[in-house]
């Protein structure tokens, strides 16, 4: 932990309070910004995730019409959003408040450990969570739906770790866009 911490200092970063142990740093200059979340994962294994706040889930809506919000983090087995999902929680809201005309739907996925009715329950949970904190913020609750898939619509095989993490998200779509 110390040796992340010196170097996203000595790299101009801005580290904040992590209660589950490891670093979360937040870096922003010329219109992008980055959080970096590390944290120990066993004796000789680090996790690391980056998030590019920027411009790139504003982009994605504009040219897909839908967003993978990776960066959102739950407690495990639960729809308890972590802390350190503010950084895109704030990304979203910020979205929503500029585009007051739009309505969006938020769906959760799981990767495939678990029963099917389980993952459909904590899917959809995670999307409801969301909503929630999103409505906390200041977004009409109204313009904002919700759905669970469980671990119906993988984007990648669930047949590692990595590609588990990709299939665990919740994505943000537009709703008419094309």
């Amino acid at each position: 932990t110390a040796a992340y911490e010196k170097a996203f200092r000595a790299a101009g970063w801005t580290l904040k309070p992590l209660a589950q142990g490891g670093v979360l740093a937040h870096w922003s200059k010329n219109g992008r910004e980055l959080w970096v979340r590390a944290w120990r994962e066993g004796a000789d294994t680090w996790d690391v995730t980056l998030t590019d706040i920027g411009t790139g889930l504003a982009a994605a809506l504009h040219s897909d019409c839908k967003a993978a919000l990776y960066g959102l983090h739950f407690d495990f087995n639960k729809a308890t959003l972590r802390p350190d999902s503010e950084p895109v929680l704030k990304q979203v809201l910020a979205i929503l408040k500029a585009d007051t005309a739009s309505q969006f739907k938020l769906a959760g996925h799981t990767d495939d450990v678990g029963g099917k009715a389980y993952n459909q329950k904590l899917s959809t949970a995670r999307a409801e969570a969301v909503k929630a904190w999103l409505g906390a913020h200041g977004a009409a609750r109204a313009r904002l739906t919700t759905q669970g898939f469980g671990d119906t619509v993988p984007l990648v095989p669930n047949d590692s770790d990595a590609n588990r993490a990709r299939n665990r998200r919740v994505e943000l779509s537009k709703s008419g866009c094309k």
